[in-house]
Formats: structure tokens, C-alpha cells, sequence
């Protein structure tokens, strides 16, 4: 079933500027955001469609009000119509605030008797315990094919294989989570080898060795499990080491911004 996505675009100026029909897969739902309001619906049809040309006048008269008002009410309500309000991604290890919980509504409350249906599946990931990731309309993980580790970068429409990327080598189980931060991809090896990647390319823009570079202690013969964490403008990560038990790098470049010792 063609699913389409119809909307008015308008600036910040409240001008109602064209209709616009692209053809997607979603749900019927109402967006307001980044500039755009979309009503998706299944089977758009003529009629739908001359309905949101007879709601202009109305979506103009009312950006023009907000645009008139002249004190901070105006610009909050401005702000808060312009915010995006999509489905969240998964961008890290057990989502966006690493609590394990999601805003997503309108889910399944009992699933049917053979399961949720299919859409695609893949299994050429490699071996270990790493979980996924989605940002960016990509799925993104970590594995161990005979002894090489790569990061992979997946489609999320259809589980196509945009990318992968070697990232170490070990005998050890792929075990952290990767994390997606804007256009990034932040990958540790069971080895302690941490990889800051292109999302969209898979290329790989710096690495750090957490035992060579910070003289890092395993804690466990498992290898290091921990998932990247950015915070601000830092990535924070504890290679264990005797001067280097926590450490914080700039994300950007991998540079050593501050680091704690062990006592």
C-alpha cells in the first residue's frame, strides 16, 4: 500500500508557501516541525488534498498573529510550534537518556498469535553481544567476523548493508554498544581500540587505544563492554589505567581533555 505525505511549508514568518506530496512509508499522524506541517495519511486523495488547501487562509492568518505579537509570549509559542516532534531515535545504549525507555505511542498492547509481521532480516553482523543502534535512519552495531571487529551502518528501511568498517582485531566477543552523536559514529573494540566514524560513510575520522595510549586495565578477561558517552562537547570513557582511570576526549578531534587517576 503507497502510503503519502502531505503538508504546507512555511517560514518563520508565518508565510504559507506550497503544498508538497512526497511519497513515504509512515503512519497517519499530524507533524508539526522544522519548518514543515505534515499530515501523513494512507491512500492521500484528491479530496484530502483540496482540504488542506481550504485550511491556507487559516495557517496564515495565525503565523502572521504570532509574527505581529512584539514580547517573549510570541517567541516561546514560535519556538514551541517549530520544534520537531518525530519518533524518537535509539541513538545509544538503551536510548536517548540511557534509561530504557521510550516516547513512542500508538504501540501494540498484545501482539498477534504468529508475532508482529516481518519486514526484512538480516544476519551477517558477526558474532557477540553488542545491541543496536538507530539515528539517522540508520542501524548501527558492532561484530566480530573471524577475528576482525567491524561497525556496520544498515538501512532502516530494508536492513541493506550501507557500510562496515574494520575498527580492530581480537579474539574476544564484540561487546559494547556503539553510540551515534550528529553525524558521528563512536565504536569501542573489545580491546580497548575506540573508533570515531562517519555515519554516513563509515570512515573512520580518529582512534585511541585505551591500554597503549592510557596504559588501560582490563577489569574483566571478557574485554571492555563499556558504550561511548558523550557529554556536551566530550566523549567520557575509563580505560581503567593507574593515571587514567577516567577519561574525557573531545569528541571531535579525540584529543585529551581532562583525565582522573585511579587514586
Amino acid at each position: 500500500m503507497q502510503k503519502t505525505k502531505v503538508g504546507y511549508r512555511y517560514s518563520l514568518e508565518g508565510e504559507l508557501n506550497e503544498l508538497i506530496i512526497n511519497k513515504i512509508q509512515s503512519e497517519c499522524r499530524l507533524i508539526v516541525g522544522g519548518g514543515v506541517l505534515f499530515l501523513e495519511r494512507c491512500d492521500c486523495s484528491a479530496r484530502l488534498i483540496k482540504s488542506l488547501f481550504l485550511l491556507n487562509r487559516l495557517f496564515r492568518e495565525f503565523f502572521m498573529y504570532l509574527h505581529q505579537l512584539k514580547n517573549d509570549i510570541a517567541v516561546l509559542a514560535l519556538t514551541l510550534i517549530t520544534l520537531p516532534v518525530l519518533a524518537d531515535d535509539w541513538p545509544q545504549w538503551r536510548g536517548p537518556n540511557r534509561d530504557a525507555k521510550s516516547q513512542e505511542s500508538g504501540l501494540l498492547k498484545s501482539w498477534p498469535t504468529d508475532g508482529p509481521p516481518l519486514d526484512w532480516s538480516v544476519s551477517n553482523l558477526g558474532e557477540g553481544y553488542a545491541s543496536l543502534i538507530v539515528a539517522n535512519r540508520q542501524i548501527h552495531t558492532i561484530g566480530n567476523e573471524s577475528g576482525v571487529i567491524y561497525a556496520y551502518g544498515l538501512k532502516e528501511a530494508n536492513g541493506e548493508i550501507l557500510w562496515k568498517t574494520k575498527i580492530g582485531e581480537s579474539s574476544r566477543h564484540a561487546m559494547s554498544t556503539p553510540t551515534v552523536d550528529g553525524e558521528f559514529l563512536y565504536a569501542l573494540d573489545p580491546d580497548g581500540v575506540l573508533s570515531c566514524l562517519l555515519v554516513a560513510s563509515g570512515e573512520i575520522q580518529w582512534q585511541i587505544d585505551f591500554i597503549s595510549d592510557f596504559g588501560g586495565k582490563l577489569q574483566s578477561g571478557r574485554g571492555y563492554g563499556e558504550s561511548p558517552f558523550i557529554d556536551g562537547e566530550n566523549l567520557i570513557c575509563t580505560p581503567g589505567g593507574d593515571e587514567a582511570l577516567i577519561v574525557a576526549l573531545n569528541k571531535a578531534t579525540g584529543e585529551v581533555v581532562w583525565k582522573t587517576a585511579a587514586s
